[in-house]
């Protein structure tokens, strides 16, 4: 009897112990929800493929921040700039980021140019986190960092259901420079005083958990290009940057708007004349 009580206290412990270790988290997301203007399947991801030049919508997502029930008085996140040059080369950072930044005075009496139409808050978003409630929205943009910052003026606040549904919190637009080439990885500030949740008296939500948004841009020999290539021409986005060159399986370079040109004259051959064979581009 006694070794049942001392096998029920246990498995009464463990289970305590399970459930306080799955508790959700307090969460900050980066993910992309289109390239180029249309939207991902799937939309808001975590890892997406893009293409030199390619423009890539991205927004903050925020969710479970009420592990002891608190209310969403107010959050910041602020984008790391280091992220943007973590590829193999090039960037991929916000539209003009590099332009404006030139542009900043050491004149402190001199105020820097901003960029309100690349980075803000759609306070109309469907899930926007404080919707129809009296909030100051806000976004930074002269900072290296671009930040958004969102405040309830009633202190209120929504509460989470702890669930993991995101809500959405703010917007950025990136661009892919020509040489860019390999993996980059964008995300937060991984400070509470940068990138943090606040209840309605100010007092932080702890902890706090960063998730990063992954950008693959494949190079012309990469194992991924030619799908990368494919997926773009299905989905009707712009073609690639005409520069760039794909090795085919005869030793021949073509440029690869040319490609895409022999994919959709192969296609349309396919639909005229149905077969069981599948076909190379030549």
């Amino acid at each position: 009897m006694v070794n049942q009580m001392r096998i029920r206290c246990a498995a009464a412990l463990l289970l305590g112990w399970t459930a306080a270790g799955l508790a959700a988290t307090p969460t900050f997301s980066l993910e992309a929800t289109a390239i180029n203007g249309v939207p991902i399947p799937g939309a808001p991801v975590k890892i997406v493929t893009a293409m030199p030049g390619d423009r890539i919508t991205a927004e903050v997502y925020v969710r479970d921040w009420s592990p002891e029930g608190e209310a969403l008085g107010a959050f910041q996140a602020a984008l790391n700039p280091d992220g943007f040059t973590t590829g193999a080369a090039g960037f991929v950072e916000p539209v003009n980021y590099s332009l404006l930044q030139a542009q900043k005075s050491p004149d402190p009496a001199v105020q820097d140019p901003d960029n309100p139409d690349v980075c803000f808050v759609d306070r109309n978003h469907p899930r926007y986190v404080h919707k129809d409630l009296r909030v100051v929205a806000i976004t930074d943009t002269r900072s290296e960092g671009y930040r958004w910052l969102s405040l309830d003026l009633e202190a209120k606040g929504p509460i989470s259901a702890q669930d993991g549904t995101k809500y959405y919190g703010g917007t950025v637009y990136f661009t892919v420079s020509e040489n860019a080439e390999g993996k980059f990885t964008i995300g937060f500030i991984e400070d509470d005083n940068y990138t943090g949740f606040r209840i309605g008296v100010g007092a932080a939500i702890l902890p706090v958990n960063y998730e990063s948004l992954g950008i693959q841009v494949p190079r012309p020999t990469d194992r991924g290009y030619l799908e990368a290539v494919v997926e773009r021409l299905i989905s009707r986005r712009p073609a690639p940057n005409p520069k760039l060159e794909i090795q085919t399986v005869d030793g021949k370079r073509k440029a690869v708007p040319d490609l895409l040109r022999a994919i959709e004259r192969r296609n349309a051959g396919h639909a005229r004349t149905p077969s069981t064979h599948s076909a190379e581009v030549h």
